[in-house]
């Protein structure tokens, strides 16, 4: 069994510092793999978070390649003819750092959180974490809007062959479907469309939905009555879960 841990959550609004700490605390403590809460806010720019307080401790030889500037640059942005400029180099130095502090065979996700970017946006962050050698692009936290959709794993699966193909990263990224899979149909229609793991809060359900399903399947080739079951209410129970 391998223990995954979540680094940044659920915003991703940490500077970097603080993430490189929650991560290297979470691998001495045996995580396996992490999953980063991209600071989505450096892309969609709309509520950049205040210049971190930390500064990086030249006696911390694992976090010393990160300097004090690189993660107050994390926090800034360039304004040109009164646009903010997306700052995607900031975002790179952030996931570049937490590769190089927790190199393979830690296994590193990056949480998109894509109910809060554009297709754009999205494709962006994939390229991003591709360059940084991240072995999965995620959906979502849970916490902030919806979860995966159909349209979005999607994009997801198509930009990480094509970065592969490219020749973006050491490896070609996995997709991670999670928010809101909490049927059987939407965790087959998941997989169908290319992401290689689930992540859901509802997974014995599933299970249960799929062994009854197979059991419904072999009663009818057997031509005996498909068993009763009860997966999301219990009328006995006098409520609803």
């Amino acid at each position: 069994m391998l223990i995954a841990c979540v680094i940044g959550f659920h915003e991703g609004t940490q500077d970097t510092y603080s993430k490189l700490r929650e991560a290297r605390a979470a691998v001495a403590a045996g995580a396996a793999e992490l999953d980063l809460v991209l600071n989505h806010t450096l892309l969609t720019r709309h509520n950049p978070p205040a210049v971190p307080k930390h500064v990086m401790s030249s006696k911390d030889s694992a976090i010393d390649s990160v300097t004090a500037a690189n993660t107050a640059k994390n926090s800034s942005s360039e304004v040109h003819d009164g646009r903010e400029e997306v700052d995607y180099s900031a975002i790179y130095r952030e996931l570049a750092s937490m590769r190089s502090l927790c190199p393979s065979p830690v296994v590193l996700k990056l949480i998109l959180e894509t109910s809060q970017l554009t297709d754009k946006q999205i494709l962006a962050a994939s390229h991003l974490a591709a360059a940084a050698n991240f072995d999965f692009i995620k959906t979502a936290t849970g916490f902030n809007g919806h979860g995966a959709t159909i349209p979005h794993v999607q994009l997801m699966v198509g930009a990480a062959e094509y970065l592969a193909a490219k020749g973006v990263g050491g490896r070609k990224m996995q997709v991670k479907a999670s928010g809101g899979v909490r049927s059987l149909e939407a965790a087959v229609k998941m997989l169908e469309t290319g992401a290689t793991r689930l992540g859901t809060s509802s997974g014995l359900w599933i299970m249960q939905e799929a062994r009854t399903k197979v059991g419904e399947e072999k009663g009818k080739q057997d031509g005996e009555r498909p068993p009763q079951t009860r997966l999301y209410t219990d009328d006995s129970a006098g409520g609803e879960y």
